[in-house]
């Protein structure tokens, strides 16, 4: 079988993934050490998770006449960086894996204002019937959508630091 060398991960690699918005940190992020609060990071990458099923077409219209959601079953937050009031953030993403029902995802925040990886955020996340409250299948349009995206981040030279216990 072949087996491709991967490349460290840069910066650039990362800018080139599909973006999920922007944010300048405002006064009211803070904690007390002067830096970003965690629940604003997580506030950033929650936003940043809701763009992505956005693009899978899975808007908030889609989720409420679908009846349909997408749930956080496990998530892995790493800081490279403290984030600082006034400075800008940027989301991108990368998609490791699917089955039928859950998805294996990481987002990573961009320091714009010092160009350096802040954090990322890995998660799996299950798709449901809200109605049921169960686990289902993704529609075959939305697998297609995240399978295409699979294959593209598959074929990256750059290996992602996601985390072991994390797969599908």
């Amino acid at each position: 079988m072949f087996h491709q060398e991967r490349e460290s991960m840069h910066l650039e690699d990362i800018q080139a993934q599909p973006f999920h918005g922007r944010v300048t940190i405002p006064a009211e992020y803070l904690d007390i050490f002067g830096h970003m609060n965690i629940q604003y990071y997580l506030k950033i990458f929650n936003d940043g998770i809701f763009d992505w099923c956005a693009q899978m077409s899975m808007d908030e219209d889609f989720f409420f006449r679908e009846g349909r959601g997408m749930y956080a079953l496990e998530q892995h937050l790493k800081y490279m960086a403290e984030v600082r009031e006034g400075e800008t953030v940027a989301v991108y993403s990368r998609v490791f894996a699917r089955n039928d029902k859950r998805v294996h995802t990481m987002l990573f925040m961009v320091n714009e204002t010092r160009p350096m990886l802040a954090a990322t955020i890995e998660g799996m996340a299950v798709h449901v019937d809200r109605q049921a409250k169960r686990a289902v299948a993704f529609l075959p349009d939305i697998a297609a959508l995240i399978d295409e995206r699979i294959a593209a981040d598959r074929g990256l030279s750059w290996e992602a630091p996601h985390s072991q216990p994390l797969r599908i």
